[in-house]
């Protein structure tokens, strides 16, 4: 069943994959790889809106998929969403990339064992 976030009383799909990570990466000029340490290094505010961010492309990717109209700009889709919206984004955003996130920095941190002679 596909996520639903509320947006100024209007309910809008979202998915966050592959496709979706890319187009955040192209829009904000960072890996998607180096998302986890930003949002350890930044404000609770600062955060927030990283994450919203990521739930703009997954809102705007899905509703795209489905034929669905959406209109809204990304500082549009951030200024208009309550607390209570915001934090609902927020919270289907973390509980998509968190495995995503645990995945690369398993690739980045594997190393060559030490061997003896």
């Amino acid at each position: 069943m596909r996520k639903q976030i509320v947006v100024n009383l209007v309910e809008y799909p979202i998915d966050l994959d592959m496709y979706v990570y890319s187009q955040w990466q192209e829009a904000k000029g960072s890996k998607f790889s180096e998302l986890g340490d930003k949002l350890k290094e930044a404000s609770e505010t600062t955060a927030m809106i990283l994450l919203m961010e990521l739930a703009y492309y997954g809102v705007r990717e899905a509703c795209a998929e489905s034929g669905i109209e959406f209109s809204l700009t990304e500082r549009e889709f951030i200024k208009s969403l309550s607390l209570e919206e915001a934090t609902n984004a927020v919270g289907i955003v973390l509980k998509a990339i968190q495995p995503e996130m645990v995945k690369e920095n398993k690739r980045q941190q594997v190393s060559k064992p030490n061997r003896k002679a």
